[in-house]
């Protein structure tokens, strides 16, 4: 699930994406995002910005500072034990010695929507409050897909608040389209609705 980012994509003030005209994505559902890609996107250079994966123990040596400054001890811990399972990622975006964008990727599981295995979940994505509106969520992003093209992976989700004009604009710039479903998190669970089903 990818929370509030705050960022207007690239930059821009461009309008969300469209969105089919059904009471699916009304009150506080997720829509879902679905996009098959087997090339990198061409990302600008970021000024002063650094892309980290953190696909493991392994890749925390060069990035450990910064995940303790942005997360805490406690939080970076927590960090470390989720990067140490075959099935979770981490990637970060860094600027001036701190993290101003961050992303969780899980590998072949989705708590509140089925997905095959190799499919790639991205959620929650973070972008520090000071930092909205730079474009960071959507240069972090399109590198996290890229570096998991690099590694054979095909097929992405990502999901956001129907109200989350921000994130749907990263997603839009980054290549998903329109969503495929929506769920809403009922008691823990989540009930999920393919596009055009019934009402809310």
């Amino acid at each position: 699930m990818s929370e509030v980012s705050g960022q207007g994509a690239g930059g821009s003030s461009t309008t969300p994406p469209r969105q089919p005209a059904s009471s699916v994505f009304s009150g506080g559902r997720q829509r879902v995002y679905r996009q098959e890609r087997d090339r990198e996107f061409q990302i600008e250079p970021g000024e002063g910005l650094q892309f980290k994966l953190v696909a493991g123990p392994a890749d925390l040596g060069s990035c450990g500072t910064v995940l303790r400054s942005a997360f805490g001890l406690v939080g970076c811990l927590k960090a470390c034990l989720k990067v140490a399972t075959s099935s979770r990622m981490l990637y970060i975006v860094i600027s001036e010695d701190r993290i101003v964008n961050w992303g969780w990727i899980s590998l072949s599981f989705c708590r509140y929507y089925p997905v095959a295995e190799k499919d790639v979940v991205f959620g929650p994505v973070q972008t520090e409050a000071a930092c909205r509106g730079n474009g960071y969520a959507t240069w972090g992003l399109k590198h996290a897909m890229n570096a998991l093209v690099r590694r054979g992976y095909r097929v992405f989700f990502i999901d956001t608040s129907h109200d989350n004009l921000a994130m749907q604009r990263v997603i839009d710039h980054c290549g998903f389209g329109a969503p495929i479903s929506s769920y809403l998190r009922e008691g823990g669970q989540a009930t999920s609705r393919p596009e055009g089903r019934g009402a809310a």
